[in-house]
């Protein structure tokens, strides 16, 4: 059904007012209307708007192992999915297989309470509103939810491994347009993703602040043999190492979820150690992991995985060039000590898909380079 609105309803009453307001491309909206005099419009004239073109996003078949949960966690249905993807046989996927999803349909993400602690703070970290969490799950009690529940976030997008394409983006208010320039010019030292050239990653100090031990923070498990490097962000604007570790501790309660890291990279390069490296931390616990994972991890990642947190300076993810390069030294470090490459240098996304470290996630380039200036130190030790 075609959207119609009338011209006297938009404010100057033309068709760039009605372009300018709806986000269609002036041209698009005339070839909507054939045969409109687009300079001689009345207030009661109406204009058929484009009819807006199914979009779609793709997921690997490899993480969900069919098209029914694929449908059971992405929230769309599987006649969409069949429909999105003509030709395909359900019963039959190849390995590898990119699956098409229609982004328009009612996307369900599924979140654990324990990466968060409350709806409150899934809210923030993914922008959907609490109200349209709390419909999306009706039977939890928002005041006292499970450890490891998993609840359902609303949402018209899934995450994937290209950049999102970013379609009538608004013009940055005059605090963003400043904020880029400092970064495009780089004269500003406090914020940036360039590698330090100079960086002696022989004075590198570590600041060991374990956790109490405990069933939800710090088990005491020991860990296997470590076979990646584990790479995150603390969802949590300039915060500090020690607000970020204390958290972590504060977990020992039981009522803040299960989670922790092996070490945290501070805003100003400290590095604080939360766990020993020979315990396991509970840092990439998921129901369900990536191909990837299983197969050059394990069924259980925590048991062969060091986690590193870094702190970041906005929503964005965007990191001080004082943590990267206390994070390229830390990195490059425990590489050499397990007789590791720079290949065994990943991301939680890589491991469960959740959005972290989300700068990295976005911006698959910078994490490119940050693995390539971890590589080049470790040469060097």
């Amino acid at each position: 059904m075609p959207q119609l609105v009338r011209v006297g309803d938009y404010a100057k009453g033309t068709i760039y007012s009605i372009s300018r307001e709806t986000g269609y491309k002036v041209s698009d909206i005339i070839a909507a209307n054939p045969g409109i005099d687009i300079h001689n419009l009345t207030a009661d004239t109406i204009i058929k708007l484009p009819t807006p073109k199914e979009v779609f996003t793709a997921v690997n078949i490899d993480d969900y192992g069919s098209i029914y949960s694929i449908s059971r966690e992405t929230g769309v249905s599987v006649d969409d999915i069949i429909a999105a993807n003509p030709g395909i046989n359900v019963n039959s996927i190849p390995s590898g297989a990119s699956i098409k999803l229609p982004t328009s349909s009612a996307v369900m993400q599924n979140v654990n309470i324990d990466d968060y602690g409350t709806i409150y703070q899934i809210h923030k970290h993914t922008g959907v509103p609490v109200e349209d969490i709390i419909k999306a799950n009706p039977d939890i009690d928002i005041n006292h939810i499970p450890p490891h529940t998993n609840i359902k976030v609303p949402s018209k997008s899934i995450p994937s491994k290209q950049t999102p394409k970013v379609t009538n983006p608004k013009p940055p208010t005059p605090i963003q347009e400043a904020y880029e320039k400092k970064v495009e010019s780089k004269s500003d030292r406090e914020i940036g993703n360039e590698p330090k050239k100079n960086c002696k990653c022989n004075s590198v100090q570590i600041h060991k602040k374990f956790l109490t031990p405990n069933k939800y923070s710090r088990p005491t498990t020991p860990i296997q043999r470590v076979k990646a490097i584990v790479i995150h962000w603390v969802a949590n604007p300039n915060s500090t190492a020690m607000g970020n570790r204390n958290f972590f501790e504060s977990r020992k309660y039981g009522k803040k979820g299960y989670g922790s890291a092996h070490y945290i990279v501070g805003l100003s390069g400290e590095i604080i150690q939360c766990i020993p490296e020979s315990e396991q931390a509970y840092h990439v616990g998921a129901r369900h992991y990536t191909s990837f994972a299983k197969k050059h991890l394990s069924s259980h990642p925590n048991n062969c995985t060091i986690g590193i947190e870094l702190t970041h300076v906005d929503w964005e993810g965007r990191f001080k060039e004082s943590t990267l390069n206390k994070a390229k030294c830390l990195t490059a470090k425990l590489l050499k000590k397990y007789n590791l490459s720079s290949k065994n240098i990943i991301r939680h996304y890589d491991v469960t898909r959740k959005i972290c470290p989300k700068y990295f996630v976005d911006h698959t380039d910078a994490f490119e380079r940050f693995k390539n200036d971890v590589e080049l130190l470790l040469k060097k030790l």
